[in-house]
This record gives C-alpha cells, sequence and structure tokens, in this order.
C-alpha cells in the first residue's frame, strides 16, 4: 500500500487464540496432564481465550505455562489439565465432593505464587492476617517494587475476578476494605483523615 510517496505495511494481529467454544468443550473432557495450546505468538493481549484460561487457572483447574513455539520470535501459551486434589471430583470443575465449591481458595503452583497477582495477593492476605488497613495502589506497587499504581490496580482488578478478594468503598474519608474470600478476613476499617509517614 502507498500513501504519499512511501510504502506502508498492515501488519496482522500476530498473536492467534483458540475459539473459547473450543476451550469449553476440551476442559469439559480434560485428562489431568492433557495440553491445550489456547494462543501462539509473540506476547498475550487481553483476549477472550486468555480471560478463559485465567479464570480456570484461578479455580485451580489448570496449570499455565509457555515454550518456544517453531515459528521464530514466537511462544505457545498452554494449559494443562490439573489432577484434582483429595476430595474433589475428577470431572466436577474443581468442586470437592459433595457438590460444595470452596470459594477464594487462590492457585497452589509456584508459577501462580510467583507472579504479579500472587505476590499482591500475598502482601494482602499479610496485612489482613496482621489487622491493618487495606494499602493503596501506590504503596502495594512500591512495597512490591511494581511499575506503578495501575500495575496494582490491574493486579487486584483480575484477584476480584477470580473470586479472590472482594472490596468495599466507604467513602471518600475511610480506607478501601478488601476481604480475602478463603478466610473471611477484612482488612481494618479507619474513619476519618489517615497519616501515611
Amino acid at each position: 500500500m502507498w500513501e504519499g510517496g512511501a510504502a506502508q505495511f498492515v501488519i496482522p494481529a500476530l498473536t492467534q487464540y483458540a475459539e473459547a467454544g473450543d476451550m469449553a468443550r476440551w476442559i469439559a473432557t480434560a485428562r489431568p496432564g492433557e495440553v491445550l495450546v489456547y494462543a501462539t505468538g509473540p506476547m498475550l493481549g487481553d483476549h477472550a481465550a486468555k480471560r478463559l484460561a485465567l479464570r480456570w487457572h484461578g479455580e485451580g483447574r489448570v496449570h499455565l505455562f509457555q515454550r518456544r513455539a517453531e515459528r521464530a520470535h514466537c511462544f505457545e501459551y498452554c494449559a494443562r489439565a490439573r489432577a484434582p486434589s483429595p476430595g474433589e471430583g475428577a470431572n466436577d470443575g474443581g468442586r470437592p465432593a459433595g457438590g460444595r465449591q470452596v470459594a477464594g481458595s487462590p492457585p497452589r503452583d509456584d508459577v501462580w505464587r510467583e507472579s504479579r497477582d500472587g505476590r499482591v495477593y500475598a502482601l494482602l492476605f499479610r496485612d489482613v492476617a496482621a489487622g491493618r488497613c487495606c494499602p493503596s495502589n501506590g504503596e502495594i506497587a512500591e512495597r512490591l517494587d511494581l511499575d506503578d499504581r495501575y500495575a496494582a490496580k490491574n493486579a487486584l482488578t483480575r484477584l476480584k475476578t477470580m473470586g479472590l478478594i472482594r472490596f468495599e468503598q466507604a467513602g471518600r474519608t475511610r480506607t478501601r476494605i478488601v476481604t480475602i474470600v478463603a478466610t473471611g478476613q477484612s482488612s481494618a476499617d479507619i474513619s476519618g483523615e489517615i497519616e501515611h509517614g
């Protein structure tokens, strides 16, 4: 394509994703250890396939990993079906025998614990257990050496979407309250002016 005398190239989307319907059919019958490649490309974007894989990961149904693809400079983004823990049914979506789902349990693997979301969750868990206030996005970013407060905000949004935490914003002069779903414990609620220093 030419425009103004200079060559203009249209570059198609580089990452290819699996269809959500195909992914749903896979998880319904996947045996422990089976692998699904849900995306192939240089990096993941915000796509339904990625969101679905993250949801399964949050539910403890799969382990997520990436590996080099045969194409140059590309990765395969994969979900490996995990074996149910003792007391869980093999094909019931991670629910314990008896039908009750254990709400708010975080993934147990080291990859998640070392991820940004896992580190933010651990920080919140420790603060809540110690009876502290919920830290601000800026404080979370500073304590975990994240890029900025938006990185912390995005991690909190993902943790909320995964069902690991709940938020209550109690007005401009009160701190935000976070509840750890797995324990039911909430951060301290301090009204009035808050001094940081």
